[in-house]
């Protein structure tokens, strides 16, 4: 189970690191990353 937990962590960092450019790209990706719980 380690080897999972180990393989979803990139994979959330990547889709938070995706939301944050899509966010950015919108103009306002500061107030929508603080206000994005996870």
């Amino acid at each position: 189970m380690r080897k999972t937990m180990q393989d979803k962590q990139p994979n959330v960092i990547f889709i938070v690191a995706d939301q944050w450019s899509t966010a950015m790209a919108d103009g306002s990706g500061k107030n929508d990353f603080v206000q994005t719980p996870g």
